[in-house]
């Protein structure tokens, strides 16, 4: 499993993570974007969408989850590369 992986398999063993967070916390960890797309993959993340039309303003996240089979009963502690 790539530094990646192991990396990314920590921050999304608590749950659910908004994509925009996982690649500013990747950046400041010493991973790139395409690490972290390897990544995914590597570890079959899954994903989903939330849109709230609702309003003025437009809601549209995506979040990235572990498959049930890779979710760990405590969080992992965000470390980096360098870690």
């Amino acid at each position: 499993m790539s530094d990646c992986a192991v990396w990314l398999k920590k921050i999304l063993s608590c749950g659910a993570s908004e994509y925009k967070g996982v690649l500013e916390s990747a950046e400041e960890a010493g991973f790139s974007k395409a690490e972290v797309r390897k990544a995914r993959k590597e570890l079959g993340v899954k994903t989903w969408h939330q849109v709230d039309r609702e309003g003025t303003d437009r809601l549209e996240n995506w979040f990235w989850f572990l498959p049930e089979d890779q979710e760990e009963t405590s969080c992992g502690k965000q470390r980096s590369r360098k870690d």
